[in-house]
């Protein structure tokens, strides 16, 4: 099945985009997708690590970035609620628990720049595709440039805003 395309939102005069998604696992379970460093490594573009507290330090690594990237988390209430600054951006998870066995998940990316919704969108399509295959037990998929193009001309078609560098393809 098909997902819907994320929102494309305002919020307090930035440009955000919005996914929705349900996953069969609890919440505790979903959470360790979201913030072990193991786990996260499976599904979101840079391992991170972090301190779990509100003005705590998130740090980003990448295999192919030099350094550590910092940010701050901005909340923390596990199992329900992380917000943290990656680069400009704000990126929010919120996990709702629907029962014991299943969760609604939603994550939303406050832009700094709105030429970034189209790009950013297509990328977080592929990292919850390989997020909800860990809740199913699955191993996660390499990424797939034609697959972000094909979700990147999804969202310009929807009318979100494109023309940020998009890295591998711009350099």
């Amino acid at each position: 099945m098909a997902q819907e395309l994320a929102k494309l939102v305002e919020i307090e005069h930035a440009t955000a985009v919005r996914f929705t998604r349900v996953f069969t696992v609890g919440d505790w379970a979903l959470w360790k997708l979201l913030t072990e460093r193991d786990l996260v490594k499976q599904w979101f573009p840079q391992e991170y690590t972090f301190e779990p507290w509100g003005g705590g330090e998130i740090q980003f690594r990448s295999d192919e970035a030099e350094g550590l990237e910092e940010g701050v988390i901005v909340q923390h209430e596990a199992p329900h609620h992380l917000v943290f600054t990656w680069g400009e951006n704000e990126i929010s998870y919120f996990v709702e628990p629907l029962d014991d066995d299943n969760v609604r998940f939603y994550l939303q990316d406050t832009l700094a720049h709105p030429n970034e919704a189209a790009r950013n969108a297509a990328g977080w399509e592929l990292c919850l595709a390989d997020l909800e295959r860990l809740t199913k037990g699955q191993a996660p998929a390499l990424f797939d440039m034609d697959e972000w193009k094909r979700h990147y001309a999804a969202y310009q078609q929807a009318g979100f805003a494109s023309g940020a560098d998009v890295p591998g393809l711009d350099e």
